[in-house]
């Protein structure tokens, strides 16, 4: 009967941080407005910086919870939803989607995340990310945003301008979503914490690592809005809107949730040698078999996606095998 509690907060707590996260950044993009804020760059930063709060808090809250596989936990979050961003969520656009990409808006952020990625790799071989390597990380958060807004001008000028709406009673529309933010933060926290208290039970019930749940069932869970996005684009047919997202969010993952972590934990944040060895490359792999066809042949095509959803299934065997 426990076991169905813990299950049950923890698909509680994902509720929480899903849909806090969303209204979060509907009031960070209202007051963005009523400040002045050109909607071009609210879309380039704000929007696709706030859907990495999910795993971000979730990573931290791991980070402090004070569990033996804190780290492992942290880092597990977030480069499980780099894996299951790509191999499952790109796989369903090549597949949905598959033809002719903008590699315009792809480009500069595939190359942003074979650097990131390169460069948490390298720091990861002596087993630790200490806190000047995670500044390192974040500091590709500045030219992840960089590119972010370039490429949204670029993309403006070939659409009509949009007109921007009228607000009124400006000063009490922007208190009730400052009071909005804070309490969609709060209920982010709390998400986050039972998410991460729970899933440590189930570990340890279970006997199954934290690395493992962290992978799986965490990633799946807080990669869940980019998800949501890509469903959309297939909708809206909006091919390159899907594949710049994916790379955007996991841009963050590596070096805003990562970094972050590197920072605050006490002692550096732990990595494994089997993510160094096994996760990184992995990762390496499955963003090659998507990013290099798009860059030199500029198509998303369905083979792509039927070999990145077996590759998942096969790296998800591996994990439970080599419990």
């Amino acid at each position: 009967m426990e076991i169905f509690k813990i299950i049950l907060l923890l698909i509680l707590g994902l509720i929480f941080l899903i849909k806090a996260a969303d209204i979060f950044v509907d009031s960070a993009v209202k007051i963005a407005k009523i400040s002045g804020v050109p909607k071009m760059i609210i879309g380039a930063t704000i929007v696709s910086l706030a859907t990495t709060l999910p795993e971000l808090f979730t990573s931290l809250s791991a980070l402090f919870s004070g569990s033996s596989e804190a780290a492992d936990i942290a880092v597990g979050n977030a480069l499980g939803s780099v894996i299951f961003n790509t191999s499952v969520i790109l796989s369903i656009a090549a597949i949905f989607m598959s033809g002719r990409a903008d590699k315009r808006r792809i480009v500069g952020k595939a190359i942003i995340l074979g650097l990131a990625l390169s460069t948490l790799w390298l720091f990861s071989f002596d087993g630790v990310v200490k806190w000047y390597e995670g500044m390192i990380q974040l500091a590709f958060v500045g030219a992840f945003t960089f590119v972010n807004i370039s490429s949204t001008k670029k993309h403006k000028r070939n659409n009509t301008k949009s007109k921007d709406e009228e607000i009124d009673n400006k000063g009490y529309v922007l208190m009730i979503n400052f009071i909005i933010l804070a309490v969609s933060a709060l209920f982010i926290y709390i998400g986050s914490q039972l998410l991460v208290d729970n899933s440590i039970k189930i570990a340890e019930m279970t006997k199954v690592p934290g690395r493992v749940i962290s992978i799986t069932i965490m990633a799946i869970g807080t990669s869940l809005p980019e998800l949501t996005t890509t469903i959309t684009a297939i909708i809206k047919k909006e091919q390159s809107l899907s594949v710049g997202n994916v790379l955007g969010a996991n841009i963050l993952n590596v070096t805003l949730v990562l970094g972050s972590c590197g920072i605050f934990a006490s002692k550096g944040m732990n990595v494994k040698d089997v993510t160094l060895f096994i996760d990184l490359p992995f990762i390496f792999g499955i963003i090659a078999l998507f990013v290099v066809p798009l860059i030199f042949c500029g198509k998303l095509k369905k083979w792509q996606g039927i070999v990145g959803i077996l590759a998942y299934l096969l790296y998800t065997s591996y994990l439970i095998t080599t419990i």
